[in-house]
């Protein structure tokens, strides 16, 4: 792990449950941890409490289902619903259980079925539709509350839209279907722009970003009915392999990219690209963006995370003991990372939060043996 400065990332929390490849990440506004795992779970880690001794945790409530490994988890912004994705092809939602361990728990709420190959990508859209005047999200997958709408992207080449009504089981066919890009799906991700970025409106829809196997990024603008869709969207072109991972920048409001041909982009999003970060020398498998938009991690099949500034420069490699598979920033500045040993890490710039010595020992031992 890379050390230079007070400004550096340094581990502080290891959180283990896993049996295999943590293979995706989400996390809430309230400091908690969703990941999903090639060991076909899901696992709701709690925020951080304010006695913890910074160092090992095993606390999480599990959630089983899928038929195969999980690929993709999204969290609704109330993080009253986990929406997830497998190699099994189906999306699934879990609705926040009344009563859970910690009030962590969830519960199936809803299986969506139609893709023919794997999901690889997951987003809440919406949390509720127009027919809901009351401006109170609540809880949206109660009985007397709106729908929520859902994306899902997938290697059959298509990102397929839900609207899921809060007393559905199941559907198998989406609501809308776009098809646009010219190879399989790779990736997806959700956000509503703001500020003065070209293309940004405080007042636009929800904006979808794809990327795909070939080669691009497109830009959708998505509106809670569904039945305007644009099939002229923005077309990303920069990337020489397929682009596996996306994140927005908030505060700028521009895209982050990563790609198999180990580049990280930063994009405006009328499609310019302002920064291509070099230093990865394997497939990149997730981005993610600090909070403050100051800063963007990148994961990959090199075993590091590396942390950039938007000016492009190279932060940091935090090296790891196996493949990172997934990328995320909490809403402390703190990075979450998760590695294909099962392992999922929190690193904070914060001297006073690092963890217990051996904790560390036992972390640089495993990064030695690979």
């Amino acid at each position: 792990m890379s050390s230079n400065n007070n400004q550096d990332f340094h581990l502080h929390r290891v959180l283990v449950g896993h049996t295999d490849d943590v293979r995706t990440l989400a996390t809430s506004a309230a400091g908690g941890i969703v990941s999903g795992s090639r060991d076909g779970s899901i696992r709701v880690w709690p925020a951080e409490p304010a006695h913890d001794a910074s160092g090992v945790s095993s606390s999480s409530s599990e959630l089983k289902g899928h038929g195969d490994y999980v690929t993709a988890v999204a969290l609704a912004s109330s993080d009253d619903a986990i929406v997830s994705g497998s190699r099994d092809s189906s999306v699934r939602v879990w609705k926040k259980a009344s009563g859970g361990a910690g009030g962590a728990g969830y519960m199936l709420a809803t299986v969506l079925t139609g893709h023919e190959y794997q999901v690889t990508g997951v987003a809440v859209l919406y949390d509720s539709d127009d027919s809901d005047d009351s401006g109170d999200s609540g809880d949206c997958l109660s009985p007397e509350a709106s729908s929520k709408i859902l994306a899902s992207a997938s290697l059959d080449g298509s990102v397929r839209l839900w609207k899921v009504k809060a007393t559905q089981s199941m559907a198998n066919a989406s609501d809308a279907e776009l098809r646009e890009h010219e190879g399989p799906v790779l990736c997806c991700c959700a956000f509503r722009a703001t500020g003065d970025a070209p293309g940004a409106d405080s007042n636009a829809m929800m904006m979808l970003a794809t990327g795909s196997g070939d080669a691009t990024i497109r830009l959708w603008e998505i509106g809670k009915s569904l039945d305007s869709l644009q099939t002229n969207t923005r077309v990303f072109r920069g990337h020489t392999d397929s682009v596996r991972a996306l994140a927005f920048i908030p505060g700028p409001s521009m895209l982050v990219s990563g790609s198999h041909d180990t580049f990280v982009k930063v994009w405006t999003l009328d499609g310019a690209c302002l920064q291509t970060m070099e230093g990865h020398s394997a497939l990149i498998y997730s981005v993610a963006a600090s909070p403050d938009g100051t800063k963007v991690a990148s994961g990959s099949e090199d075993n590091t995370v590396r942390l950039w500034s938007m000016d492009g420069n190279c932060l940091q490699v935090i090296s790891h003991p196996g493949c990172v598979w997934a990328v995320a920033f909490l809403p402390n500045g703190d990075l979450v990372t998760g590695c294909s040993d099962g392992v999922i890490r929190t690193w904070s710039m914060d001297g006073a939060r690092v963890a217990d010595a051996d904790v560390v020992a036992a972390y640089d031992a495993s990064v030695a043996e690979k």
